[in-house]
């Protein structure tokens, strides 16, 4: 993150360039004020649309956007491992940015370089925020003890304040997963997300719009899972290239386009997207069908239909219909071969994407949550014709909202039996994303998925 090279080199540290660099300052200061204090007043659901107004923001150099939303999503990320490297009830904004710059700086070297530029420029900058070098030092050895944990039996307290979540989280994932694959988890959500994209194939294939990527300068590779993702290595402003406006691709994590896949539409069938929100799945799905056959997406939200529509047309697709919740659904009933239902959930396994969401759930929404899902579960599987299969998914990483959901849901509908991912799909690419049954994809590679579960029901 702190590299300042040409080729903007994320693993060369060059401390003293951000340390020096007073624009960085200035704004990183201003922004992450209004962060905080519009955190406060209004909760951290409502910081989502300041980080995302920064990244559209006109006026700034596409060096500089990076830099600062860089930046102010990882001091948001780390906003707990910060406070508790601050030793301070209630560290000022500079303190934290301060504090960010000493924490990014030794988290990416083995030792501590007593001589170099930037291990001087670093000490004047933090004792002139009123720490003390040696405590300051001290309390990160101690965070960075914690994150090697190995044994379950630790503090989850210890370990909630080196990774940087509510302790709940932690807790909840410890009690699940153990100590090793819970570390797993919250190191690779501390990360930046990678940005993959989905071929549209009604328009173009993998072939032609990789050559039309490396032509616009744009590295990339294949994504390691999903048959029609591409995973971007060069960071560009992806809205404003012709193969995006063309609608030749969409962002689209690798998790999502698996969903899509796993839900094996027939190409003349006839398929719902339950909870199709803006429709990234919608559109993938359609892509899987060649515009074949019909797709019928809902919702309750009509913006996110009114902005489906709109997506719906750059992609070149025919064969879908938006409907908004309550309107026609009862002509739903025994009507879909396949029924997508992509509940809300507490999202645990999409965080490194929304850096704010971490502190926006509390343990109390899940129980409300899961609720919703049953609910939503349980209304979708009327649209199930005889033979059908109604398929389940969340970004969700916790069984109460996965597997328990779905284990009551079969309880309560005798008329539908599980069927394992693996009959679908195989045993050897079954195995890869999850345990044969279901898909369970956990967000621990950097450059992979976000974490999703699916789960695919078949009606008897």
């Amino acid at each position: 993150m702190l590299s300042q090279t040409k080729q903007h080199d994320e693993d060369e540290i060059r401390i003293e360039d951000l340390v020096k660099d007073a624009w960085l300052r200035q704004n990183v200061v201003e922004h992450f004020s209004k962060i905080v204090r519009q955190s406060q007043e209004l909760g951290w659901r409502s910081i989502a649309g300041v980080l995302s107004s920064i990244m559209r923001d006109p006026s700034l150099q596409s060096r500089q956007r990076r830099l600062l939303t860089d930046t102010l999503y990882d001091m948001v990320r780390k906003l707990r491992r910060l406070k508790a490297l601050s030793g301070l009830k209630s560290p000022t904004t500079e303190q934290y940015y301060g504090l960010w710059l000493f924490d990014s700086y030794f988290a990416s070297v083995p030792k501590e370089p007593q001589k170099s530029e930037g291990s001087q420029s670093l000490r004047r900058e933090i004792e002139s925020l009123g720490f003390a070098w040696g405590p300051t030092k001290k309390r990160f050895d101690d965070l960075e003890e914690a994150c090697h944990f190995i044994e379950d039996t630790e503090s989850a307290e210890s370990l909630s304040d080196a990774r940087s979540y509510p302790t709940w989280q932690v807790k909840a994932l410890l009690a699940q997963y153990g100590m090793q694959t819970t570390q797993k988890i919250l190191e690779g959500q501390n990360h930046r997300a990678p940005l993959s994209i989905r071929v549209n194939t009604l328009k173009t294939s993998k072939k032609s719009l990789s050559e039309a990527l490396l032509q616009a300068g744009i590295q990339h590779q294949d994504t390691l899972l999903s048959s029609s993702g591409l995973l971007l290595k060069t960071r560009t402003n992806v809205y404003g290239l012709a193969p995006f406006q063309e609608g030749h691709f969409e962002l689209q994590d690798e998790g999502s386009q698996l969903i899509a896949e796993l839900v094996a539409p027939p190409p003349a069938g006839i398929v719902i997207d339950a909870c199709a929100g803006a429709g990234g799945k919608t559109l993938a799905l359609g892509a899987l069908m060649q515009n074949k056959g019909r797709i019928i997406a809902i919702d309750i939200d009509a913006k996110k239909l009114i902005e489906l529509r709109k997506r719906i047309r750059r992609a070149g697709l025919s064969n879908v219909q938006t409907i908004k919740i309550p309107d026609e659904e009862s002509l739903l009933a025994d009507s879909a071969h396949r029924v997508l239902c992509d509940v809300p959930c507490s999202g645990l396994g999409v965080l490194r994407r929304h850096p704010e969401a971490r502190w926006a759930i509390q343990k109390s929404d899940v129980e409300e949550l899961t609720k919703k899902q049953k609910s939503i579960l349980s209304h979708a599987a009327s649209f199930v014709k005889q033979g059908g299969r109604l398929i389940y998914s969340t970004c969700t990483l916790l069984a109460e909202e996965n597997e328990h959901i779905v284990q009551e849901f079969l309880q309560n509908h005798p008329e539908f039996i599980l069927m394992p991912v693996k009959e679908i799909w195989g045993t050897e690419r079954a195995m890869k994303v999850g345990d044969g049954t279901f898909l369970k994809i956990l967000p621990i590679l950097k450059e992979g998925p976000d974490g999703f579960f699916c789960a695919v029901l078949r009606k008897l």
